[in-house]
C-alpha cells in the first residue's frame, strides 16, 4: 500500500511539531492504525459525507485537530491533521 501525504498535511504536520509534539506522537499511532485497520480502531473513525466519489475518512486526534485521508485501493493519501476539516 502506497502513502502519500498532502502539502496541506505537511504544513499542519509542522505546525503540530511547533505547537504541541504529544501530539506529534498521538498522531503517528493514529496513522498506524489507520495503515492496519482503515475503517475502525482509535480516533473514532467516520466516514466524511461530500466527497464522493473518493472515500474520504475523519479521525480525531483531539477536540480541535483530525486527521483527514482517503482510502484507495492500493494507497492512502493523509489530507489534513490539523484544525477540524476546513476551519485553518
Amino acid at each position: 500500500m502506497e502513502i502519500f501525504k498532502s502539502k496541506r498535511f505537511e504544513n499542519g504536520y509542522a505546525r503540530l511539531v511547533k505547537e504541541d509534539p504529544c501530539l506529534v506522537r498521538k498522531l503517528e499511532k493514529i496513522m498506524a492504525a489507520v495503515i492496519t485497520s482503515p475503517r475502525a480502531g482509535v480516533g473514532r473513525p467516520e466516514q466524511l459525507k461530500g466527497y464522493r466519489p473518493r472515500v474520504v475518512w475523519s479521525r480525531r486526534i483531539i477536540g480541535k485537530h483530525r486527521l483527514v485521508y482517503e482510502l484507495g485501493k492500493n494507497f492512502i493519501v493523509y489530507h489534513s491533521c490539523y484544525g477540524h476539516y476546513d476551519d485553518h
